[in-house]
């Protein structure tokens, strides 16, 4: 495949919605680097705190988490952590632009299942930009892949070093992503399939995360931020 005349191997963008925990995807990242591949991870809009009066101006998870602030300034405010705000035009066009400049051949998203509704937002409004093959992995995919393939082509099924790698080599060289063990995919017929199932890896073989911070980008309301 070549590129601005530069001959590359496939290259995988690794969205995440919602700042937070990076060590799923830095594993991913670290696998796709040790590989020859390229990927970038891409974090969309964060969770905000939010007390529950408010909850009317926003969003909220499937499953909201709410506690009891403690500050002295909100003190026995009730309140949730995980409330956001809709998916806004602009934030969306910043996205956009940021994986246009790193040209994927694959967009992979892990979820929570709290957030799958939104995740499948997402997708779908990035589909109307992007003709390119949707990967899910992480745990409400897991718990949830027929669910999920309702988004996604193809869902991970447990660990997901060695399905990112492999279907980065296929990817490479155009081969089919619908019999990749470790997966669930849509038969011609809408069906749901499962593949068969991948061994757990010794974690003395797996890569180490990548914590290559140029190959870390936030997009939000404000803009884009690199490294963050």
């Amino acid at each position: 495949k070549n590129r601005d005349e530069r001959w590359i191997v496939a290259r995988i963008a690794l969205i995440k919605m919602f700042s937070g925990m990076y060590i799923s995807f830095a594993q991913l990242l670290g696998e796709l680097e040790r590989s020859g591949h390229e990927g970038h991870i891409f974090t969309f809009k964060h969770y905000r705190n939010v007390p529950e009066k408010d909850l009317d101006k926003f969003l909220i998870d499937e499953f909201p988490t709410f506690g009891w602030s403690i500050s002295k300034d909100r003190e026995g405010e009730r309140s949730t952590w995980n409330a956001y705000t809709p998916i806004n035009n602009k934030e969306l066009d910043y996205l956009i632009q940021e994986l246009k400049k790193f040209q994927p051949d694959a967009l992979a998203f892990t979820s929570q299942s709290t957030s799958i509704k939104i995740n499948g937002e997402l997708v779908k409004r990035l589909k109307e930009h992007f003709d390119l093959p949707v990967i899910w992995g992480g745990p409400g995919p897991n718990i949830e892949p027929e669910r999920s393939l309702l988004y996604a082509d193809v869902v991970c099924a447990n660990e997901g070093e060695e399905v990112i790698v492999e279907i980065a080599k296929r990817l490479d060289s155009g081969e089919s992503l619908h019999d990749i063990a470790g997966t669930w995919v849509k038969s011609e017929t809408g069906e749901s399939v499962k593949n068969p199932a991948r061994q757990f890896r010794d974690l003395n073989e797996i890569a180490i995360p990548s914590r290559n911070m140029e190959k870390y980008t936030y997009v939000g309301i404000r803009g884009v931020k690199k490294n963050p």
